[in-house]
């Protein structure tokens, strides 16, 4: 049963009414937009935590997804993990930012590129498990 924002619950004892198919469908649907928008909450994470929660995800290693959920402190797997990177020259001049997601960097400030943005690259931890594997390895982090 698919639950919206403004839905009124009500417990009574009895069976409820029976919903056909594709009224669910319908109310999935209108509830997609609103699922979209939480999915967009960034949560920073140390590159390496990030890396460790790609890892996990690509290798199907449950224990090693455990301890990087957990070292990442995500409340949700629909929240957006990322990581920023500064980069410098050799003389440790700043040459721009990237934002790294599990997908691989998202986006970019840099004086090389200028700004933008690669928006299939930022997705949520259950965006990331659902993708099929060849199209991770193509956004190396």
């Amino acid at each position: 049963e698919v639950i919206l924002a403004s839905d009124e619950l009500v417990l009574q004892p009895g069976a409820g009414p029976a919903h056909a198919a594709a009224d669910l469908r319908g109310r999935a649907k209108a509830a997609a937009p609103d699922q979209a928008a939480r999915a967009a909450a960034l949560v920073p994470l140390e590159m390496e935590v990030l890396e460790a929660l790609r890892h996990a995800v690509e290798a199907d290693d449950g224990k090693a997804f455990k301890e990087a959920v957990e070292q990442a402190n995500m409340g949700t797997p629909h929240e957006v993990p990322m990581a920023e990177r500064e980069l410098r020259d050799d003389a440790g001049v700043s040459l721009g930012t990237e934002w790294h997601g599990l997908g691989g960097r998202f986006g970019w400030d840099t004086d090389a590129e200028g700004q933008g943005e690669e928006a299939s690259s930022r997705c949520s931890l259950a965006e990331f498990a659902a993708r099929p594997l060849a199209h991770c390895a193509c956004h190396p982090i």
